[in-house]
């Protein structure tokens, strides 16, 4: 077995954890994590699919940049959820994050290479909604937040989205140079991705825990 196999096998561990632990959550579920589980599951779809191709030696490159468009509109949503009077904030983000990778594409064959620019760019506006929205659940909860499936949640989110910019900025640049460190890099993104199911499945696992004690 090689190391992306490995790093697959990961993933897909994680997210099937996620999954199971959404599942738990007696109905009826909370919108945020009915939300969470689609993703999750489209995201699994990709890992399968982008498996099966790379192995077949066929590039994906324009799966995982059709998935990022769906990522992005997706924690938009769920943000959303969590702050409706942040509509027209989320909007903006929303409209900076897709502009960026439209100009990706405009500047980049989306269908032979990562829209990295773009994914970068929608990044970066996950992470500063997202540090916003912790900012104010830390100021305005009553309750310890360690005990909140929401922080959970959104705190796998930033280790992810917050840890994409600095690697996967430079993975271009890399890639025309050395394509062998360049898959080494990937390696850091596949880590945060881990780390994000991980705690998004102990947000979950929280969330059932909760409400099985108010039922």
């Amino acid at each position: 077995m090689s190391f992306h196999d490995i790093r697959v096998l990961a993933i897909m561990t994680s997210m099937s954890f996620t999954l199971w632990q959404v599942a738990l959550i007696p109905s009826p579920r909370p919108r945020l994590f009915i939300l969470l589980g689609w993703l999750t599951l489209f995201a699994f779809a990709l890992e399968v699919v982008g498996a099966y191709t790379t192995r077949e030696g066929v590039n994906n490159s324009v799966l995982y940049n059709s998935y990022a468009v769906v990522e992005l509109l997706f924690v938009l949503i769920m943000m959303r959820e969590c702050q409706p009077r942040w509509s027209l904030i989320i909007g903006i983000g929303g409209g900076c994050g897709l502009g960026a990778l439209i100009w990706a594409h405009s500047m980049y064959d989306g269908r032979s290479f990562m829209l990295i620019e773009g994914i970068v760019g929608s990044a970066m506006v996950i992470t500063g909604l997202i540090l916003a929205h912790l900012l104010r659940l830390a100021r305005i909860t009553e309750r310890p937040l360690q005990r909140m499936p929401e922080f959970w949640l959104w705190l796998g989110f930033l280790v992810y989205f917050g840890g994409l910019p600095p690697v996967v900025g430079v993975i271009r640049y890399v890639f025309e140079r050395d394509a062998i460190l360049s898959n080494q890099l990937w390696s850091i993104p596949s880590f945060l991705c881990v780390l994000r199911y991980i705690l998004t499945a102990y947000a979950s696992n929280l969330q059932a825990r909760l409400t099985h004690g108010q039922q």
